[in-house]
């Protein structure tokens, strides 16, 4: 975002105080990657105050001759969307499904799942990024309706899928 903090340490609060408290990041040995962690803790989320942390369980990823198809993409309950979607005051009739999230040291998608039930959020270790003690869950945002645009990458994917190109130069 172009942002910048300043802190100016006191006789009892230093710098390497507070990236003990944000988190483990000593595994890190990549210095953008170092900082794109420690940003991460200062992306602009939504804590979700109206309730407990979450019941964190970790479950594998998906993965399939070399390739991971749920990186990213963990689970949460119905009950625990419905009381997201609560405290954020949002629109019971366009209840979304999947929300972008911050948990810790883990982030990404959750989606709702009826694998997962009551206060249940299933992590996967692609999500997990570092280790925390707060682990509260916080929103960046959630999913809504959206209008459906043709662009070059969509109509790329369509004719590999054997869409003939006369259709897009008809909707042209």
């Amino acid at each position: 975002e172009g942002g910048a903090y300043f802190f100016c340490p006191t006789q009892t609060t230093s710098c390497d105080d507070i990236r003990k408290w944000m988190g483990n990041f000593n595994h890190i040995k990549v210095v953008a990657k170092y900082a794109a962690r420690l940003g991460q803790c200062f992306s602009t989320t939504r804590e979700i105050r109206g309730m407990p942390c979450p019941q964190t369980r970790m479950v594998p990823d998906i993965e399939r001759n070399g390739y991971c198809f749920s990186d990213g993409v963990g689970i949460i309950s119905k009950f625990l969307s419905r009381l997201i979607v609560e405290e954020m005051a949002l629109d019971v009739f366009d209840e979304p499904t999947a929300f972008q999230i911050r948990m810790g040291g883990c982030k990404g998608v959750l989606t709702v799942w009826p694998q997962a039930r009551g206060m249940e959020v299933h992590v996967r270790p692609s999500q997990e990024k570092f280790t925390a003690q707060f682990k509260a869950l916080e929103v960046v945002r959630c999913s809504k309706v959206a209008t459906a645009t043709l662009n070059r990458q969509t109509i790329a994917i369509l004719e590999s899928l054997k869409a003939p190109a006369k259709v897009f130069t008809a909707l042209l």
